[in-house]
Order: C-alpha cells, then sequence, then structure tokens
C-alpha cells in the first residue's frame, strides 16, 4: 500500500532532490507541508501537485496583437 504521507527525506528521495532543497521548498511556500505532532509531514497529494503543476492560465503561449 502506498504512504499518504512521506517524512522529508522520504518527500526528498521521491522528488530526487536533498532534504536541505525540501526545507527550502516549504520555506519559500513552495510545498505544504502537515503537522503531526513534532513531526512534519508531506502528503502524497502534496508531492502529486509539485510534481504535476497545473498550467498557469495568464502566461499565454501566443503572442499579442
Amino acid at each position: 500500500m502506498e504512504s499518504l504521507v512521506y517524512t522529508l527525506d522520504e518527500a526528498a528521495q521521491l522528488l530526487k532532490v536533498s532534504r536541505s532543497t525540501v526545507r527550502n521548498l516549504i520555506r519559500r511556500g513552495e510545498l505544504h507541508p502537515v503537522k503531526i505532532g513534532n513531526s512534519v509531514r508531506i502528503t502524497a497529494e502534496e508531492l502529486h501537485r509539485i510534481l504535476h503543476p497545473e498550467p498557469d492560465p495568464e502566461q499565454d503561449t501566443q503572442p499579442n496583437g
């Protein structure tokens, strides 16, 4: 069964980045952790959001005019 939450180390392995990078993503507000007691965890849903971002509707790829 796949985990629903991951430690920072597990999230870093799945994202193929360092633990420091995961912490920086959290600090910058790009990754939203959940706190369970004194532990910080990353949900599978949040990892999916980071790995498969929605396209930004404000970034139009067609030239203006």
